[in-house]
């Protein structure tokens, strides 16, 4: 191995960023070890984040991405300068090569990262780019969503709910969109004992207000489209663990838990749409509109063959 003198900078931080360190040291002490400690950071700043949208949490946003850039940026420039001291000291390049594909691998993992972290950031300023959805008044006793569901349109949703007592249906016609908004709405939906109705497609995000009715109805001709969330930055292992609480709720409006998994295992850029059959079996759906009267499932497939 080769042998290092003591650093030349008094700063140990200067003294990583020269890459006069050891590549030991660089990569497990600097490198490793610090990863570890910045990841129980991370857990301490999704744990502050509840997707309203204040100054607050824009403020813990942007603290800590200029933390994760900082220690990330001396991580990566540390250990690539002081391997290649290794290999001039006499190390074997094997050795050096292999700690500098690590730092590159890391570099990559943090640019998917900082697009989570930007994603954050923006929607606690209440930006949203995921185009916002029309919502509407059809009536004194309906309302209707169209379009995709981000913040602001989860905010619409919510004051008109609570705005208009005496609505008692929803019409769905929605592709998706933000998933805690959705849950946000499912559950004044769900509180109110509203109906849900799909006239043509509800799919992704929009199929957790639907389950939220006390009678969920679909047009015959219409379908509900199902896949895992997604998000900017995130791992499919993290998505999973974040979407727990939205398959809580599908199991509490009386959703089958083997439906639940299924749905909520189709990769996001799919979509699966269950059969009649299948949303009856599962408690999906509770009734039929067969564009003249509407009909308890059960009932309407043993009048006509539901899809197999």
């Amino acid at each position: 191995m080769p042998g290092y003198s003591q650093p030349a900078s008094s700063s140990y931080i200067v003294a990583h960023w020269k890459g006069e360190w050891s590549l030991a040291r660089s990569y497990w002490v600097n490198g490793f070890a610090i990863t570890i400690i910045a990841g129980f950071a991370g857990q301490i700043f999704d744990a502050s984040f509840t997707g309203q949208k204040s100054l607050a949490e824009f403020s813990v946003t942007a603290i800590y991405t200029l933390f994760i850039v900082a220690i990330y940026t001396w991580q990566i420039v540390g250990v690539w300068r002081s391997s290649g001291r290794y290999v001039e000291k006499g190390g074997p390049i094997f050795l050096s090569a292999l700690a500098r594909f690590v730092m590159i691998m890391t570099a990559l993992q943090f640019i998917y990262f900082g697009l989570g972290v930007t994603e954050y950031g923006k929607i606690s300023l209440g930006i949203d780019d995921l185009a916002s959805g029309e919502v509407a008044v059809i009536s004194d006793t309906e309302i209707s969503l169209y379009g995709y569901i981000n913040f602001n349109t989860g905010k619409q949703l919510e004051e008109l709910i609570v705005n208009n007592p005496n609505i008692t249906k929803i019409h769905l016609e929605s592709l998706g969109g933000r998933g805690g908004p959705a849950l946000v709405v499912a559950r004044l939906v769900r509180k109110n004992g509203l109906t849900t109705y799909v006239p043509f497609e509800c799919s992704s995000a929009c199929t957790t207000i639907f389950v939220a009715g006390k009678r969920r109805i679909l047009h015959e001709e219409a379908v509900l489209g199902f896949h895992e969330p997604s998000f900017p930055g995130t791992t499919r292992r993290e998505l999973s663990e974040a979407s727990q609480e939205t398959k809580d709720f599908f199991a509490e409006g009386n959703v089958d838990r083997q439906f639940i998994d299924t749905a909520f295992s189709v990769p996001d850029y799919d979509v699966w749409y269950p059969t009649f059959t299948e949303l009856w079996d599962a408690g999906v759906v509770t009734e039929v509109y067969d564009g003249e009267t509407v009909q308890p499932i059960d009932q309407y497939c043993s009048l006509y063959i539901c899809e197999e």
